[in-house]
């Protein structure tokens, strides 16, 4: 495995245009960014202070399902694996590859033309009836991050960044420690993180080729432990994310004997198992003796374990698949819940036990070093043990077979109006000065999730959901699986992560915004990609009244970050005004977008000679995956980029409009066209706005959206065939001297 720090190559004045020179494309650059910063604006007044943009609505799915094509899996479970906090990933690779087309979603949310996941989940279980999926021969990969803490990791400037022969600091011996990963800086570089990962895809490797299975099982489970350690705050923010507590609400709040009378009905309507949930039913069994026999300390299981359940898991364990004996029955159901009721509970329990003392500690009002450790030690091994827990659960025939029941006797519902909780959350919070980081650090997961609860049946909605927390577990087991079964075709090729830095965004200014908006509306019947009769007839003096009365509201509201742009307090008064000087731009160039430039104009941009474009131009997979949905703005550039070729296609995007800077090295005629596309959506935008004759101010009830495009994930089916070795509940341990 190959990875090394950034280092800096040279690149050409790709910028500069020969007939209108550089100067004119700077120009271009921010007149797109005053564009989606307005668009930001209007289209948060129109919702609420949530900054939402209709467009067309691809398929969703998790980044990571079987039902895509293997390459998407691999390249989404690496970007997936390089996050670990506020990161974005951007990934591509080389190689040979089998891509499949991007199947349709069909009205009930199952995938048209492809089998549906749960039948292909039986090629994840070893042992009888077992077959491998076509995992691609990729050889190497490129990672484009995007970090909100970009100055402390990479060393950014005007250049291009590519991963040289130096050998950064890979903690992949402090893990095979257990967790003494847990004393690794929160401030530690993408680089180390990057190294650690690729020293434990090699040794996972060896080990298989070595044939040692007992150590190469015991350095998943010590690779999940550094992910714990790692990424437990976005683990936090996803579990308390203010969508995921409706959906723990409802699930915590059923009453058992609701569905106890129609469980052996519902039983008697189902089809025969797709899998036998080999991974889950061992897992089960040791948790079931561990209890029973006071092995576990300080635990939230009832005393008396889980006879019922763990019968079952014995039975389907020691059967044939023929037989077609399931763990999830009339017997069983009761158990089954409580034991989904325990884990997702502590789970989310130790998450929040954990972050509230790091937040204590930081105030200097914490304990004693030594307890300081033992708890934080306490806490990371509870996140490990239930979330390893949870993640066996996820991909069960038993869940679906679970959510299948609570669905048909209306148990459960998608917490679609669950926006309350954020906006009561948010209420408390801003009374300790609080709200803004608040709002921002809970809605990093809303993009994703908001698009995953808006397609697709129920128990569907429900199996993403708790698939999506436990990513890291998902992401780590498919690439491991990579490792093992691609490594006969990959004997002789040095397979490589290597990070190209996003270089730092030009800030710009905005003479005038009234101008841009009066510009705008006086030329409405002459922009392109726009109906005539969609626009209503609009006059730029009350657009721009209308404007500034909103601006004013928002702003004091703090509805939505963006307001606090156009308007200021100034000292000593208790209101805001709307600004009369320049504005300067904000908005940040998101890391598919470089990569797609780059990918796409790469022998414009970079010097033949340079490390980034020797390692870039033999990337012939156009596939480019990345770790959360992608913005409107990236989905529109990729989406030209590729309209030629058919390149450049993308998982998916979300709906929340943020202002973003195009990549430098974009043709002029590329960045026009954009400046014309998000006229014509900032046009409707206005128009829209205009023509309610009274906008609906709701103040805590709906989802504001930071700003930037932060990170959301998904995640991906149970692969790696560690599913055969029994879950061992890590026991209480002693922080390391």
């Amino acid at each position: 495995m190959s990875a090394g720090p950034l280092a800096q190559v040279s690149t050409m004045d790709s910028n500069t245009d020969p007939q209108h020179g550089n100067d004119d494309l700077n120009l271009l650059h921010d007149d797109f960014s005053s564009i989606t910063m307005l668009l930001t604006s209007v289209t948060a007044i129109n919702n609420g202070g949530s900054p939402f943009l209709q467009i067309d609505a691809p398929a969703y799915r998790g980044a990571l399902e079987i039902s895509q094509s293997a390459s998407d899996v691999v390249l989404n479970a690496v970007a997936a694996v390089l996050v670990r906090n506020h990161e974005i990933i951007a990934v591509t690779a080389r190689g040979q590859t089998h891509v499949l087309a991007v199947q349709e979603e069909g009205s009930t949310g199952d995938l048209v033309g492809c089998e549906k996941q749960e039948s292909v989940d039986l090629a994840m279980d070893d042992g009888v009836g077992h077959r491998d999926i076509s995992f691609p021969n990729l050889s190497g990969f490129i990672a484009v991050p995007n970090t909100r803490y970009g100055q402390a990791t990479y060393p950014y400037d005007n250049s291009c960044y590519v991963s040289n022969d130096d050998q950064p600091k890979s903690h992949w011996s402090i893990c095979q420690k257990g967790w003494e990963c847990l004393d690794i800086s929160e401030r530690d570089p993408l680089l180390n993180h990057n190294a650690t990962v690729l020293d434990y895809i090699s040794s996972y490797r060896r080990l298989t080729q070595e044939n040692q299975m007992v150590e190469r099982n015991s350095s998943f489970y010590n690779m999940m432990k550094y992910m714990v350690s790692r990424c437990w705050q976005k683990m936090n923010r996803r579990m308390y994310q203010w969508q995921s507590k409706g959906f723990t609400h409802y699930l915590t709040s059923i009453a058992i004997e609701n569905f106890m009378s129609d469980s052996a009905q519902y039983m008697s309507s189902i089809e025969a198992p797709k899998r036998m949930d080999t991974a889950l039913t061992k897992s089960i069994i040791d948790l079931h003796t561990s209890i029973v026999h006071e092995e576990l300390t300080n635990h939230v299981f009832p005393q008396q374990g889980f006879p019922n359940l763990a019968a079952a898991c014995e039975r389907v364990r020691l059967s044939k698949r023929e037989e077609q004996l399931r763990v999830y029955s009339k017997d069983t159901c009761v158990e089954f819940h409580l034991l989904l009721v325990y884990v997702l509970q502590g789970y989310r329990d130790a998450l929040h036990e954990w972050s509230k003392m790091e937040k204590t500690q930081q105030r200097g009002q914490a304990v004693t070093a030594n307890e300081y450790h033992m708890l934080r030690l306490q806490y990371a091994v509870e996140v490990y043990n239930f979330g390893h827990l949870l993640w066996r659960i996820a991909y069960s025939q038993a869940l679906r077979d679970h959510l299948g029941m609570l669905t048909k006797y209306q148990q459960i519902i998608v917490p679609t109006s669950a926006g309350h909780m954020r906006g009561d959350y948010c209420a408390h919070a801003s009374s300790k000065g609080e709200c803004g980081q608040a709002a921002r650090d809970d809605d990093e997961e809303a993009e994703e999730l908001q698009e995953l609860i808006q397609r697709g049946g129920i128990p569907l909605v429900y199996q993403r959901w708790i698939q999506l927390q436990v990513t890291q577990w998902a992401a780590i087991d498919i690439l491991s699986s990579y490792s093992r079964r691609a490594h006969s075709a990959l004997q002789n090729v040095d397979m490589s992560i290597r990070l190209l830095s996003v270089t730092r965004q030009r800030s710009g200014t905005m003479d005038d915004w009234r101008a841009v908006i009066e510009k705008l509306v006086s030329q409405q019947h002459l922009i392109p990609f726009i109906p005539a009769t969609s626009v209503s007839e609009l006059n730029a003096t009350e657009v721009v009244k209308f404007m500034e009365r909103q601006i004013l509201y928002h702003a004091k509201l703090n509805s939505n970050p963006i307001f606090r742009k156009f308007a200021k307090k100034p000292e000593n008064e208790e209101d805001f005004v709307v600004h009369r000087c320049k504005i300067t731009l904000d908005g940040q160039r998101h890391c598919e977008a470089v990569l797609a430039c780059l990918m796409k104009y790469l022998k414009k941009l970079l010097n033949p000679q340079s490390p980034a474009y020797k390692a870039i131009k033999d990337l012939n997979l156009r596939i480019i995956a990345v770790s959360k949905l992608s913005c409107p703005v990236c989905w529109e550039l990729l989406r030209v980029l590729g309209e030629d070729t058919g390149d450049f296609k993308l998982r998916g995007r979300h709906t929340c409009i943020s202002p973003v800077q195009l990549p430098d090295g974009l043709p002029r005629h590329v960045i026009e066209h954009m400046i014309s596309i998000f006229r014509a959506h900032l046009l409707t935008a206005i128009s829209t706005m205009m023509s309610r004759e009274e906008v609906q101010h709701h103040k805590t009830h709906k989802p504001c959206r930071s700003i930037e495009s932060n990170t959301g994930l998904s995640v991906a089916s149970n692969v790696s065939g560690e599913e055969l070795k029994a879950t061992i509940w890590e026991p209480a341990a002693q922080p390391p001297s």
